[in-house]
């Protein structure tokens, strides 16, 4: 079973300075280059949250059944910590 943690604020490639982008799955936070994998919810009530990942968290389509996407209340990571 594959478990993501991801804020509930959308983040796409265009937030991200310095030339890599971080993995938005809180329970990963690896650096990531391309190719960039985007993943898009319908978070209810109409609202869509849309997100990046790493190749380790993206789930595959045939594993979605297995896959808990936990939604939390947290700003995107947006670089490494130093």
């Amino acid at each position: 079973m594959k478990t993501l943690r991801l804020p509930n604020r959308s983040v796409g490639l265009e937030d991200f300075r310095g030339g890599y982008a971080v993995c938005q799955n809180l329970l990963c936070l690896c650096p990531i280059e391309p190719p960039v994998h985007t993943l898009t919810l319908q978070a209810g009530a109409g609202r869509t949250l849309h997100t990046v990942l790493c190749c380790l968290c993206v789930p595959e389509t045939r594993d979605l059944a297995d896959t808990v996407i936990n939604v939390v209340e947290a700003e995107p990571v947006l670089e490494l910590p130093r």
